[in-house]
């Protein structure tokens, strides 16, 4: 039971030209009454309460220009929103929002939740140093960094946070020199990112920021998974607090990484805080991920609000949860992902605790930005020019959307690892379910334009290297990999989610699930048919046919090991292109198909928003 207040909450969804489709009318008349209730975007209260607009960005992954971004349940309708909405986000058209709605309230703040400097093609080209001028234009008070922030080397990471000059690249065909950059002109904060070799703290734990009425603490969390792609083990340099330096799972299974289980650590943290600095306010930057902060909200003490990120979630009506000593409630919020939405939570502080707020997510588009800033808009334009005319070169057209999310598939994962497999002509291909990406909006009436940039982000050549390789892999490799997947995707414990999605393979690979099953046992049906049509059940009614788990199958794909890489002039990029190219009218249009079929979504919570068939519903999902 909370003891104290209760904090009232509201939400909304603003996006005045109605491009969303039909997620929006529901939203927008429910929460014209709640902002009622709430009495509206005021200033200080009369009860002498103070009103502090926390506007917030997370998980822009360098997308500094606009660009186009689908969800999985917008694949039928965002061709149309494309057209009617043009390109989202930008990082000038973000700042354009931001001052209109700092201008509107005398207490205000904008803060950053990571994932900032790899993702888009530019930030890839440049191991995210062409991020940096433009990010210091951009007036962000504070932010924490996100797993992706560690793309590269150590030398990379702190040349871009601190300032120095990156390593630069010429492996796999990707020739990008070393840059020089300033580093961050704002803070960035993480309590739980250490040296792996002193073990002292890489960055400031937390951060003191003043507004006219109200004094805040900022708290930086980082994910565990920061220091590498996987787990931070010290390989690059860091160590994420409570993790050893070694992997955080067993052959028995996941075990749930030591870099989450510090609620204490930051419990107490907060509580010195508090005691030394006296703040109206303790605010958390996280990229755990949002039901992570959930479970981490009701774990902890001493935290008034958590702005999260990594797991791209749009969280219009944040919950308040009760923490672990029931004095607080904790705000947990999030603002989606590459730049499409500008988080607005205003907070009502009375006491040095919160007793009331209200949400908005701002969709950021050029109906929605009043301006875009002009200095912001010349060091993007800056940065992308010596890039905009190999990146803008149209390859060929799509008659469907091409986007990357989704649990368990995608048009993106399902093209790209069905192109790979055809051209080298094995049985297997399969796509990282990585979640950054822009997406190519296209129709049966109005295929849309693939321009060689889009190729550059299916690939994600950071993400392995820009080249190709042809390899094999058992059936029980097949079934690990999947199992890892549905395991972080629908596991037991939160803190094991990964916030990713599951591997796509190509389309030989077909399997049934069950999201409610326990750990490595969601697969309840998996077959594999070879290039030669022959089909290879590896699972049958939940059971692993032993015979055909060792069968060896062909493999290829865009991210391997040296020793596996096909000896060719063409870069992985560069195949996929020609592939395109190759097509009847360079066109293609990939669909959601049988590949990934989840069994027990009838039992799940209704999705409105669902409109996959092979998707299923679940706590990463929606």
């Amino acid at each position: 039971m909370l003891k104290g207040r209760v904090i009232r909450g509201c939400s909304s969804f603003d996006n005045r030209d109605r491009g969303v489709g039909r997620f929006v009318a529901p939203i927008l008349i429910g929460a014209s009454l709640l902002l009622g209730a709430c009495g509206g975007s005021g200033g200080s209260g009369g009860d002498g309460s103070v009103k502090l607009r926390i506007l917030s960005t997370n998980d822009t992954h360098g997308y500094f220009v606009p660009t186009y971004h689908a969800e999985y349940y917008e694949i039928d309708s965002y061709a149309q929103m494309a057209a009617t909405e043009g390109k989202v986000g930008g990082y000038a058209q973000i700042v354009g929002i931001v001052k209109d709605r700092k201008a509107q309230v005398t207490d205000a703040v904008y803060v950053d939740a990571g994932d900032t400097f790899d993702g888009s093609p530019v930030a890839q080209m440049t191991q995210g140093a062409a991020v940096v001028p433009v990010l210091n234009a951009m007036g962000i008070e504070v932010m924490t960094p996100g797993n992706r922030d560690f793309a590269w080397s150590t030398e990379n990471f702190l040349a871009i946070t601190k300032g120095g000059t990156t390593t630069g690249t010429t492996s796999n065909a990707i020739n990008s020199p070393g840059v020089t950059t300033p580093g961050l002109k704002f803070p960035i904060i993480a309590a739980n990112l250490l040296d792996a070799v002193t073990k002292d703290f890489v960055f400031p734990r937390y951060y003191i920021l003043r507004t006219p009425s109200l004094k805040i603490a900022f708290i930086g969390l980082t994910s565990p998974l920061a220091g590498n792609t996987k787990k931070a083990n010290g390989s690059q340099g860091f160590l994420v607090l409570g993790q050893t330096p070694q992997t955080a799972t067993t052959a028995a299974g996941p075990v749930t990484p030591a870099g989450f289980q510090i609620e204490d650590n930051i419990s107490a943290l907060a509580a010195q805080i508090r005691q030394a600095e006296n703040p109206d306010l303790v605010v958390v930057l996280s990229h755990f991920g949002y039901f992570q902060d959930r479970k981490f909200a009701a774990r902890s003490t001493g935290i008034d609000v958590i702005i999260g990120g990594h797991t791209h979630h749009s969280v219009t009506d944040p919950p308040s949860i009760p923490n672990a000593d029931g004095t607080r409630n904790v705000i947990v919020a999030q603002a989606d992902s590459h730049g499409k939405f500008v988080g607005q939570l205003d907070v009502q502080v009375k006491d040095k605790k919160v007793i009331g707020f209200t949400n908005t997510l701002i969709r950021v588009t050029a109906a929605n930005a009043p301006a875009p800033d002009p200095t912001v808009q010349g060091l993007a334009d800056a940065a992308y020019a010596p890039f905009r005319a190999a990146f803008d070169q149209v390859v060929g057209f799509t008659t469907t959307t091409i986007e990357r999310r989704g649990d368990v598939q995608s048009t993106m994962g399902g093209f790209l690892s069905d192109t790979v497999s055809s051209i080298f002509g094995t049985d297997l291909s399969s796509a990282s379910g990585i979640r950054y990406g822009s997406s190519i909006p296209g129709s049966a009436s109005k295929p849309g334009p693939i321009t060689y940039g889009d190729v550059l982000n299916m690939v994600s050549p950071n993400i392995g290297g820009n080249s190709s390789y042809v390899s094999t892999m058992t059936g029980t490799q097949i079934l690990s990999s999947l199992n890892s997947g549905l395991n972080q995707e629908y596991g037991a414990d939160i803190y094991n989610w990964g916030g990713g999605d599951v591997t796509r393979f190509n389309k030989n690979v077909k399997y049934t699930f069950n999201i409610t099953a326990p750990d490595n046992a969601h697969i309840v049906n998996l077959m594999v048919t070879d290039k030669s049509g022959v089909a290879w059940p590896l699972v049958v009614n939940g059971v692993s046919n032993s015979a055909n788990l060792a069968h060896v199958f062909t493999f290829a794909g865009t991210s391997g090991a040296n020793t596996a890489r096909v000896n060719s002039p063409m870069t992985a990029v560069d195949q996929i292109v020609n592939y395109i190219r190759t097509q009847p009218g360079a066109t293609v249009g990939p669909k959601i198909d049988d590949r990934a079929i989840c069994i027990d979504k009838a039992a799940q919570p209704p999705a409105p928003l669902q409109s996959a068939s092979a998707q299923c519903p679940g706590p990463n999902g929606t």
